[in-house]
């Protein structure tokens, strides 16, 4: 009995041993251990690219840029004088592009030398402001339409011998269509003439502007432009000094827009009659703001534009 005692004891004792010792060996044990360590392939990032974008910008008629200033030196043969004459004068120009679709644009000229009249002269000219409403928008700016609204007025200059007294109020209407390097324009302007303050200047009626320019980007910094236009100025019978019949006439203006340094460009170009007026005692009725009025014309200008 003693000796069923003991084995049995012993036994007991033997399982609670082998219960308490954790023989189970983890599993970092069981990795094979290679003597040389496989190395980590590191990825290499792929080269960033920079893009280099030009800092110069070509002027376009309702382009892209928010601020345009220019000012353009003028000669122009002025046939109607009866001994021939030329005028020379400076043109200021401004256009302001809001990001609400709204532009303003002012320009203004102001005579430095006549001859014509047997004398050389100085003297004020006329000053206008149109405003802008971009109406409609179409596709993107590669082959994009627009469709703009124009109001704006031009106003008159009492003490002048070249400007015009009246003050004239203009609505039209402008739509431009981008064809990648081209741009094609088409436009229609309605002046309603106001009364003349001075007794020396001929009365006329309302004036009617078609026009279309079309412009072609060679390079960055090389641009053609194109317009050709007519004017056709409406007759004043009911007063005295007035115009007798309607007059129409028409011009064509080629220019070369260069680039010569960041944000600035010479504009070099020309202004050619394509129809003649047939009266020629409409000097009096002073029509330098209208293109191919009285003669041709060479222009040079510097501009601005960022």
């Amino acid at each position: 009995m003693k000796l069923w005692s003991s084995l049995l004891f012993s036994v007991l004792l033997m399982t609670r041993s082998y219960a308490l010792v954790d023989y189970s060996e983890s599993e970092s044990e069981f990795r094979p251990k290679s003597a040389t360590p496989t190395p980590r392939i590191k990825k290499r990032s792929s080269p960033k690219i920079k893009k280099v974008r030009s800092s110069r910008r070509s002027p376009s008629k309702g382009g892209g840029q928010n601020i345009f200033l220019g000012s353009s030196y003028e000669n122009m043969d002025v046939s109607s004088f009866k001994t021939g004459g030329q005028l020379s004068r400076v043109n200021i120009a401004g256009h302001f592009q809001t990001p609400f679709n709204v532009s303003l644009g002012a320009e203004y000229w102001h005579v430095l030398e006549s001859k014509g009249y047997g004398y050389l002269t100085e003297d004020k000219g006329n000053a206008s402001v149109i405003l802008g409403l971009n109406w409609l928008k179409f596709g993107n700016k590669n082959d994009g339409t627009t469709i703009d609204i124009l109001a704006g007025m031009s106003f008159g200059q009492a003490n002048s011998t070249f400007a015009t007294s009246r003050t004239d109020k203009i609505v039209g209407v402008e739509t431009n269509k981008s064809f990648y390097q081209f741009a094609l324009g088409l436009g229609f302007k309605y002046l309603l003439t106001g009364a003349v303050t001075n007794p020396e200047e001929m009365e006329i009626g309302n004036i009617r502007k078609l026009y279309a320019f079309l412009s072609w980007r060679a390079t960055q910094d090389i641009r053609f432009l194109a317009e050709a236009g007519t004017n056709t100025v409406g007759a004043k019978r009911d007063v005295m000094n007035g115009l007798s019949e309607d007059i129409t006439f028409g011009y064509f203006t080629p220019k070369l827009n260069l680039g010569v340094g960041q944000s600035v460009f010479l504009e070099l170009g020309a202004l050619f009659r394509t129809k003649r007026m047939q009266k020629n005692d409409v000097i009096r009725a002073r029509l330098y703001d209208l293109k191919g009025a009285y003669g041709n014309s060479l222009t040079a200008s510097l501009n601005i534009a960022f």
